[in-house]
């Protein structure tokens, strides 16, 4: 089962969403980024993190 979020913030979008259905998890695929993207793009990851509306795992995903 999936269903599709639509929304202008996904962080946010996700967080709603993990609100509204009560979701305990949220999974979370992490690929690490270049030091330039690191820089000026900020991780969906860290942003829900930081909001805590469910609890959160991330796994690193492999570069090759």
């Amino acid at each position: 089962m999936y269903d599709y979020i639509s929304h202008d913030d996904i962080a946010l979008g996700i967080e709603e969403y993990a609100k509204e259905k009560h979701i305990d998890l949220i999974l979370s695929f992490h690929k690490k980024q270049g030091l330039l993207a690191s820089l000026f793009k900020t991780s969906i990851s860290k942003k829900i993190a930081w909001n805590g509306a469910a609890n959160l795992l991330v796994i690193p995903m492999d570069r090759s």
